[in-house]
């Protein structure tokens, strides 16, 4: 049988996954910051970390069930 889980450590777990987001946009928007243009470089370095932040996600939603 599946533990339900605490409401609070819910709520924790949503905010971290609404902050990975919102890192990510950062992240995207930095990268424009200084010239204007995304270069292949920081295209490379955007997609490693989506890789990893959807993986990061993938996993608190799995533990938040």
């Amino acid at each position: 049988m599946k533990q339900e889980i605490n409401p609070y450590l819910k709520v924790t777990i949503k905010n971290e996954i609404l902050r990975a987001d919102t890192f990510l946009k950062q992240c995207e928007a930095a990268a424009l910051k200084d010239d204007g243009v995304v270069t292949k470089e920081e295209q490379e370095i955007i997609k490693k970390l989506k890789k990893a932040m959807r993986e990061y996600v993938r996993s608190l939603e799995k533990i938040m069930g």
